[in-house]
């Protein structure tokens, strides 16, 4: 009884004429080894928030940091359920979203996740919805430039992770219709990156490859990579798609001798530029998709009537964001989205 009237005398009144702000949650990774990309989401989805203000919608975003740990991401969602949130942003990464999927479906709580798709997050519910760019849409573009560069021999190293093993197929599917080989493969568990650098490094030397693809999420284990490849010689082009790669390349922890080359979804000029004047800064990766995600939410919120908000996103759903236009397949995926290959320098 009295947590009932505490929750009664705590509930803000609302005027005649004035509506309740559209409550989203955001089950991030704001602290833990996704938190670079956890914080990215978090910046794109507040200047979501500042600019539907200034449209006239009022927004609440409330956040739970799970710290990039599964156990924390079943709690954040469970506790983020109890404050009247519409949807969630998030989780983070594949193996957050893997655990705190079916939290969300047993709530039927509509989740949106900027940085996964369902090719690497198995878990399957019709709330749950991705809003990144498919991996396997990167193909043409791979196939294309393998051609352009006359690349022929290519190392595979990558990590032992739903996400390394979407990208492995994504390029060996690439090469072969490319008329390159695969010429050595290791996939490496995450976290031993360090330990086992040298010794692939080692097995790769005279292998006369002319490309390195080198997908693995460990901070210490790319800067380990761009200092030891030039200690062995390796002068091969590096090509990666994660974006641990671009971070610490762009942080001048450790400039590579090599070519390096990064693979990337489409990214918005217009978005670009919105995020700069908003935060003196360039945006990072997946706050494109962020934005949209919240702009997406409030658009259905406002548009669906008397649907589900899940059921108007997979069946109603058109919103043309920044990123993109937002329909969805059968498995909560964003349809279309292209990709590009950017020199880093």
């Amino acid at each position: 009884v009295l947590i009932l009237i505490g929750g009664v005398a705590n509930k803000k009144e609302v005027k005649e004429g004035e509506k309740e702000p559209i409550k989203i949650g955001g089950v991030l990774s704001l602290t833990g080894a996704a938190s670079s990309d956890g914080e990215s989401i978090k910046k794109g989805m507040e200047l979501a928030k500042a600019d539907l203000e200034a449209q006239g919608v009022e927004v609440e975003l409330i956040y739970q940091d799970d710290k990039t740990e599964a156990k924390d991401t079943v709690s954040a969602i469970n506790a983020i359920s109890t404050q009247g949130v519409e949807a969630i942003i998030g989780p983070t990464w594949s193996f957050l979203g893997d655990a705190g999927v079916p939290v969300a479906d047993r709530l039927k709580l509509v989740t949106i996740m900027p940085a996964n798709t369902s090719e690497y997050v198995s878990a399957r519910s019709p709330y749950a919805f991705f809003t990144s760019t498919k991996v396997s849409q990167m193909t043409p573009v791979l196939i294309q430039w393998l051609k352009e560069n006359n690349k022929k021999r290519i190392v595979l190293v990558y990590n032992q992770a739903a996400w390394g093993e979407v990208v492995a197929k994504t390029l060996r599917d690439s090469a072969k219709e490319a008329g390159a080989e695969i010429v050595f493969t290791e996939s490496i568990p995450y976290g031993s990156e360090v330990d086992a650098m040298s010794t692939i490094l080692a097995k790769i030397q005279s292998l006369k490859s002319d490309l390195l693809f080198f997908e693995v999420d460990d901070d210490k284990g790319i800067v380990t990579l761009l200092k030891k490849a030039k200690e062995f010689g390796i002068n091969s082009d590096i090509m990666s798609v994660t974006t641990s790669v671009g971070r610490i390349f762009n942080s001048g922890v450790s400039k590579p001798t090599n070519t390096f080359y990064v693979v990337s979804p489409v990214a918005s000029e217009v978005f670009k530029v919105k995020f700069n004047e908003f935060y003196k800064t360039n945006p990072g990766a997946y706050a494109d998709r962020a934005y949209d995600s919240v702009m997406l939410i409030a658009d259905a919120i406002q548009k669906k009537g008397d649907d589900t908000l899940s059921d108007y996103l997979r069946n109603k759903s058109n919103y043309q964001g920044l990123s993109g236009d937002y329909k969805f397949d059968e498995n909560g995926d964003v349809i279309g989205g292209e990709w590009v290959v950017e020199k880093l320098e």
